[in-house]
């Protein structure tokens, strides 16, 4: 609020300085009456000029348009003369429409002084552009050389001038002075005497044109003494180009100074014309807005960006050109417009800062050193606007201007040392942090390593005594001692991490991603893995928090490291008892209750547990990590997110942790379930995003050859996210909690990998997975967990769960891709393999079903020669169809399928005879159909080889094919010995000895439609295998 107040004062007091020139301008016009000349003639015989001072010759001039006469031609020309108002323009006033500014004429004021005065003075500011002076008849002095025309000898030139000349005494009591000024303006506009002329007492003419040159003196000698200290700077430090862009903006002010009033300039030099310097000076005025524009973006990038200072830049070098190049005839059009071009710059740069310091859009510096760029910008456009007044006649004075560049200094002079002390005060809090972070760190290694002694003199004894051979020591104890080991580096691995957060929150360094999320859905993905890693405890864990019914605003990833490390100290020490979670409301906050019961929590707890964390110079007991680190870790968290943890008991035997977090808005928690809502809409109309559907239009992704991927999330960000990183390699489809997963994973059965979430609202991650395996195996639908904690037990509860692998979030686009490619590439493998087992069947039916086929056929030749042909044209048959079967695409109609058992059954009926009596009913619509190749044969031959074979007396074998709603019905039925129910179980699994072909014919199945072959038996009683394809 100071910080505010305080500069709120300071713009206040850049506003009254800035309009400090107007006001000082427009007091300093109300000069003292002062007689005026009235048709060419001007009376100071009552004019003091001792005690008054100079008088400004103003009021009406004699003029005579377009002749240049002198005082002795006058006479000749007694009806040409005009009335003017000087000073004054001379395309303005009486002039107008008789006297062009580019043109010739001759001024003449005839005065009237007292006779007590022995030398006068005249000085004369500003003639345009070429004059000559004449006093009592006698030319005095003459500046350029007026003339009609270049070819007549016209040379252009406007310098100050001062003339002295004694008095013509008229009588004892006044004196005369006839003062003829022949003036010329050939290639300017804006002709005439524009700026007043001085008459006066010579000392007081010559103290007055003083004052002028040194006050333009100094302040162009300051402002090149500015522009070399900040350049010498710069070749110092060449990376601040600030500077070097300061020291062009004093060059260029400098040179406009000393071209102006007085213009000192030009008594150090007159090589150059005088309209070129005109030239000159105008485009140094683009030169200064140039570098003080890149001035500003050096000081903060966020003040004026590149693109500002692109058009800025073309805008004023075009500027700059047109100024140089126009011819001097036309400097008036075009003088105006880039005069006009330059207020706007400047007056914009301006309003952009007015904008940041609204906006507070100034990083790098302060807001008090921004007002002060406003200052020198407003002092700038202060400047211009006085000198194109005082040119223009409007203002009679240079003081403005003169007093503009002095605050231009001081304003200079304030940034420069501001800049200064706010680098010596960074350096100063700089060196300060060093040290303190220096002696942090000494702290913290002195004890981490304090607090590591412990336990690693305990690990170190422990394995020492595993390493003694020739100790007496069982192979349980030796597995006990290992195991303890691998507890106590756990636990030193999680007080590592608790220190690290530690250090970082103490110095303000950790960084929090604060979001609206509903608390059951972390909450549940917590205890799914605490249940993992404590499931030899006979603790009980129960979330009693309602689903989708609170929403917090915190940090999501922080949460869960909360939770976890209050529920690691209530189980610390626990073999049984309950740990139940739920919430309470109140009005701007949830309280999340972590309730232990069975177990009391001393006063240690009470009193100490939550106080800043200090570690003890001696360690507890040998082997003993501490967790009190965790413990207070995890109220930094909580009060970082605006929350914060107490503890709370009823009775002896029951304490809780409690967790205070802000409550998401009710907008916001509306939004959320509305967004499940729509999701699961959308889910059903094609599978995309719903903010990117139209809300009246159902939208339908494309079909593609891509292989479909589900993306598994609550947060709509990080599905946005990770749909467009797999949108291009795959198909995404989306859902946002676990129930909607397993609904799309049921119907659609051409999923090739689900990226899971491990928290979400409903049911966690870890469930999802664990419900998949039930049905897939790891290599039939890989599943990516997306986690925000990569702990060890973490990544055991995943394992557990049946993940293939895991990605720990914020996640790297590019490591996602690659694992979800690998993951594909797997499961192709896994493809290859079936297929290549699919031909590896098919070359072992083809041997030994031709060696006995061809074995019948040999038999029947002696005895029935018909048949043995008809065989041989099944066995042809038979053989045709397997080798046109292409095993890397092998779905055929269903006919050629029917065919292929057709032949194989008329070979086997020939081998077995009576023995083997087969009942085939199919329907015929199914006949065009496509299934998979070589499906039924394998199973045929299963059920006659290891099914009816098996009795003496041989048996049947029923085979019915028929359509029933979406799905064709495939069933193979004997009655032959059957299967033993342990034997039952193990058949269709990898690791059986069971039919080489059964397991393939399983496997496609799961591979193409997600169905498994359904197995009915009993010892004795024969098999009925079943098969259901999808159409």
């Amino acid at each position: 609020m100071n910080k505010l107040l305080n500069a709120k004062r300071l713009l206040l007091l850049i506003i009254t300085i800035t309009l400090l020139p107007a006001i000082i301008t427009f007091i300093s016009q109300k000069e003292k009456e002062m007689p005026k000349g009235q048709k060419g003639f001007l009376d100071l015989s009552s004019w003091d000029f001792n005690q008054n001072g100079s008088v400004k010759l103003d009021g009406e001039w004699r003029f005579y348009p377009n002749l240049l006469l002198t005082p002795q031609d006058m006479n000749k020309f007694p009806t040409a003369s005009e009335h003017v108002q000087v000073p004054g323009r001379w395309s303005k006033g009486e002039l107008k429409g008789i006297q062009k500014d580019d043109g010739i004429g001759t001024y003449r004021l005839k005065i009237r002084v007292n006779n007590d005065l022995d030398i006068m003075g005249i000085r004369i500011k500003n003639i345009r552009l070429s004059y000559k002076i004449f006093v009592n008849g006698k030319e005095m002095e003459s500046c350029g050389n007026p003339a009609a025309d270049e070819k007549s000898g016209y040379v252009a030139n406007n310098l100050p001038m001062t003339v002295f000349f004694p008095l013509n005494r008229e009588n004892e009591n006044t004196g005369t002075i006839d003062l003829v000024i022949q003036v010329a303006n050939i290639n300017y506009y804006n002709g005439g005497i524009i700026q007043s002329i001085y008459l006066g007492k010579q000392k007081d003419i010559t103290w007055e044109y003083t004052r002028e040159i040194i006050m333009d003196v100094l302040i162009t000698a300051f402002l090149l003494l500015t522009s070399t200290f900040c350049f010498v700077i710069f070749l110092r430090k060449k990376d601040e180009k600030k500077l070097l862009y300061m020291a062009v903006v004093c060059i260029s002010l400098a040179y406009i100074t000393a071209t102006a009033n007085a213009k000192v300039f030009y008594m150090l030099s007159d090589f150059t014309p005088y309209l070129m310097d005109i030239k000159i000076r105008t485009a140094s005025v683009a030169v200064n807005i140039i570098f003080l524009c890149l001035f500003i973006r050096e000081m903060s990038r966020e003040l004026l960006t590149a693109a500002y200072i692109k058009l800025i830049v073309s805008i004023m070098i075009c500027c700059m050109a047109v100024t140089l190049a126009v011819p001097y005839g036309l400097m008036v059009v075009f003088e105006k417009g880039v005069t006009a071009i330059y207020l706007l710059t400047y007056s914009l740069v301006a309003l952009r800062m007015v904008y940041c310091i609204i906006n507070k859009r100034h990083k790098g510096i302060s807001r008090n050193a921004v007002i002060f760029l406003m200052f020198l910008d407003l002092q700038f456009i202060n400047e211009y606007i006085s000198s194109i007044l005082y040119y223009s006649s409007v203002v009679k004075s240079f003081s403005v201007p003169n007093l503009t560049y002095i605050l231009l200094l001081l304003g200079l002079c304030y940034l420069f040392a501001d800049q200064y002390l706010k680098a010596y005060k960074d350096i100063k809090i700089m060196n300060e942090n060093l040290v303190a972070a220096d002696k942090i760190k000494d702290d913290f290694l002195a004890y981490t390593s304090n607090e590591f002694k412990s336990p690693l003199y305990t690990i170190t004894n422990i394995t020492r005594g595993l390493l003694n051979l020739e100790a007496d020591i069982s192979l349980q104890n030796r597995k006990d001692d290992l195991l303890y080991i691998s507890g106590i580096t756990e636990k030193m691995s999680d007080w590592v991490n608790d220190m690290i957060d530690y250090q970082n929150l103490k110095n303000n360094k950790l960084k929090l991603v604060i979001k609206d999320f509903d608390i059951y859905g972390l909450v549940n993905a917590v205890l799914e893995t605490v249940k993992y890693m404590n499931r030899d405890n006979a603790v009980e864990l129960l979330n009693e928090i309602p689903q989708g019914r609170y929403y917090v605003t915190a940090d999501e990833n922080r949460m869960e490291q909360i939770i976890h490390n209050l529920i690691g100290y209530s189980l610390k020490g626990s073999v049984d008892g309950c740990l139940k979670i739920n919430v309470q409301e109140s009005k701007q906050n949830i309280h999340i209750y972590l309730w232990r019961t069975g177990k009391e929590m001393d006063d240690y707890a009470h009193n100490e547990l939550l106080k800043e964390y200090i570690p003890e110079t001696n360690s507890g007991a040998e082997g003993n990590v501490p967790t009190e680190i965790g413990i207070y870790v995890s109220k930094l968290l909580a009060v970082n997110m605006g929350g914060d943890i107490c503890i709370e008991s009823e009775g002896e035997k029951e304490s809780a942790f409690v967790i205070r977090l802000p409550k998401a808005p009710k907008a916001r928690k509306s939004e959320k379930v509305r967004s499940t809502i729509a999701a699961k809409s959308m889910i059903k109309k094609g599978a995309v995003p719903y903010w990117e559907c139209p809300k009246t239009v159902e939208t339908e992704l494309k079909k593609t050859k891509k292989p479909k991927i589900l993306l598994v999330d609550d947060d709509k960000v990080s599905i946005k996210f990770l749909f467009d990183i797999c949108k291009d390699e795959f198909e995404p489809i989306v859902a946002y909690n676990g129930v909607q997963a397993l609904e799309i994973i049921h119907s659609d059965k051409n999923i090739k990998l689900a990226l899971v979430d491990t928290v979400m609202p409903d049911i966690s991650g870890y469930e999802v997975c664990r419900r998949i395996r039930s049905r897939y195996t790891l290599f039939e639908l890989p599943v990516l967990l997306l986690t925000v904690r990569n702990a060890t037990e973490d990544i055991e509860t995943g394992l557990e769960a049946g993940a293939n692998d895991f990605l720990v979030k914020p996640f790297n686009a590019k490591e996602l891709i690659n694992k979800v490619i690998t993951l594909r590439k797997m499961q192709e493998a896994l493809q290859d393999a079936i297929k290549i087992e699919t031909v590896f069947l098919q070359s072992q039916i083809k041997q030994h079903f031709l060696y006995n086929s061809l074995n019948s056929i040999v038999s029947l030749c002696y005895s029935d020669s018909e048949r043995a042909g008809n065989l041989l044209g099944e066995l042809s048959h038979y053989l045709r169809s397997i080798l046109e079967i292409d095993p890397h695409h092998s779905f055929i109609e269903l006919r050629k399928e029917i065919s292929l058992v057709n032949s194989y059954l008329e070979l086997e009926k020939a081998r077995f005879g009576q023995r083997l009596r087969i009942l085939f009913n199919y329907d015929p619509a199914v006949e065009d159909y496509q299934i998979p190749a070589f499906l039924i044969q394998p199973i045929v031959e299963n059920a006659i080889r290891h099914g009816v074979m098996g009795r003496m007396a041989g048996g049947t074998v029923a085979i019915s094919i028929k359509k029933q709603l979406k799905e064709i019905v495939i069933s193979i039925k004997d009655d032959g010995v059957g299967i033993e129910e342990d034997k039952l179980q193990l058949l269709l699994k990898d690791t059986s000895d069971g039919s080489i072909g059964l397991k393939n014919v399983n496997k496609r199945l799961e591979n193409e439609y997600g169905e498994n072959l359904h197995i009915q038996s009993a010892k004795n009683e024969g098999t009925c295998i079943t098969m259901r394809i999808p159409v």
